[in-house]
């Protein structure tokens, strides 16, 4: 419907989206919105967990380094699907593991869960919403290279393409002031099998958005495709529809 192809055999490890809301200036936030929100999930998300960030994370931001003292944050598990819900304060976090339905599908999840989080918590607006997908492609061989299964293209310097096991790219780009995206390319192992990893993180955030989130995840799921297709060589392509390396 949105004029990108649908693959048989996608590569998707993790989809997330991230909308970070902002409550009214006399409201602040009260655990109890945890267990308010579960009772108006439950019969869909019938598991609770909670999921807590003791630590101090490094948080980058263009031009400076900050220390973000770590959130309690609070998981909802679906009853059939691989989907969880992810509330903290100020934060609402779709996210599907494995078996990527399509964007159809998860778009309504994101939509669904949204409409909850504005009975519930009734945030006045958004000022961040950020789009990710991890990609696990598994390597056949252990010394190929990224070249083998990427496409060379503008978000990874050749060297790094070229590069033998071992490597990690990052590049952050900035497309208005408003957008950017953070696309990473490392590579993680998960039991016996080796894989390269392409992760893809398309932010939109300075926002004056009043409560509907629908064009903006559009246009971040059209960044994110953009950059995904712009890695598709030969092989890569082969597996994503199903016909093998």
């Amino acid at each position: 419907m949105n004029g990108h192809p649908s693959f048989a055999n996608p590569q998707i490890r993790e989809a997330l989206c991230e909308v970070h809301f902002v409550l009214p200036k006399d409201t602040g936030w009260e655990p109890a919105i945890f267990g308010r929100f579960y009772r108006h999930i439950q019969d869909d998300f019938p598991e609770m967990e909670p999921v807590a960030e003791t630590a101090m994370r490094l948080q980058l931001q263009p031009g400076k380094v900050e220390f973000m003292q770590g959130q309690n944050r609070m998981r909802y598990k679906h009853k059939s699907r691989n989907l969880f819900l992810q509330l903290a304060a100020g934060v609402l976090t779709v996210n599907v593991l494995d078996e990527y339905p399509g964007w159809q599908v998860m778009k309504e999840d994101i939509h669904r869960a949204w409409a909850w989080a504005e009975e519930v918590v009734r945030p006045i607006g958004i000022n961040r919403i950020g789009l990710r997908y991890i990609n696990f492609v598994p390597r056949t061989e252990p010394a190929e290279r990224p070249i083998d299964w990427f496409s060379p293209n503008d978000y990874v310097a050749r060297m790094a393409m070229d590069s033998l096991p071992g490597v990690l790219s990052r590049v952050e780009v900035h497309t208005d002031i408003n957008r950017r995206s953070i696309v990473t390319m490392s590579e993680a192992n998960d039991e016996d099998r080796s894989y390269f990893v392409l992760d893809i993180d398309c932010i939109a955030e300075r926002l004056s958005e009043t409560l509907p989130i629908d064009a903006t995840i559009e246009q971040l799921h059209d960044s994110a495709w953009n950059i995904f297709a712009s890695f598709i060589g030969p092989r890569l392509r082969r597996v994503l529809e199903g016909d093998g390396a």
